[in-house]
Parts: C-alpha cells; sequence; structure tokens
C-alpha cells in the first residue's frame, strides 16, 4: 500500500520505496494495459502499452527513469526523488481514473 511505501520512505530506504511505487502503479493500471498486464513485461512495455492521457504517461515515464538509475544506474534515490515519484504516482493515478 501507499502508507507501507511512505514508511519506507520515512525509514530512509529511498530507492527501495520508488521502486514499490512504480509496482503499486502498474498494478493499479493493469486494467488500462493492452492485453493485460503479463509478468514479463518491462516498465517501457507498460508505459508504451498503457491508455494514459499526455500528462499520465509523462508522469508514469518520470517513474519509470527514476526507478531505472536507482536500480539500474547504481545512484540511490534520496528524499527529493521519492517526493517526485510519489507525486508521479498521484498523477498516474488520477490520469487512469479519467
Amino acid at each position: 500500500t501507499f502508507d507501507e511505501v511512505d514508511a519506507l520512505a520515512e525509514s530512509g530506504a529511498f530507492t527501495e520505496a520508488v521502486h514499490r511505487l512504480l509496482l503499486l502503479v502498474q498494478e493499479r493500471l493493469k486494467t488500462r494495459i493492452e492485453h493485460g498486464l503479463q509478468a514479463s513485461l518491462t516498465s517501457r512495455e507498460i508505459l508504451r502499452r498503457a491508455k494514459l492521457s499526455a500528462d499520465g504517461a509523462t508522469a508514469f515515464a518520470t517513474l519509470v527513469a527514476a526507478v531505472e538509475i536507482s536500480l539500474f544506474g547504481m545512484r540511490a534515490a534520496n528524499a527529493a526523488t521519492y517526493a517526485l515519484c510519489r507525486e508521479n504516482s498521484r498523477r498516474v493515478l488520477a490520469a487512469a481514473a479519467e
């Protein structure tokens, strides 16, 4: 849940929290993803298949990029990264609700 993710961030586990935000958003988008959400899809594939407005797609792309940088780019996320991702998560889900 978002409460659990926020608790991770409050404990300083920003990289894990950002990754969990992405997973939560992907789970909530599964009904909007063309051909469903398969476990083998990458975040970039989900971004391409999700039927989101321009704002929602931009917010989702920002979230995906932050996770890629922190997990694969070996640059730990910080509080500012988490705040940006948390806001973008909200924007993606708001766009998905439209």
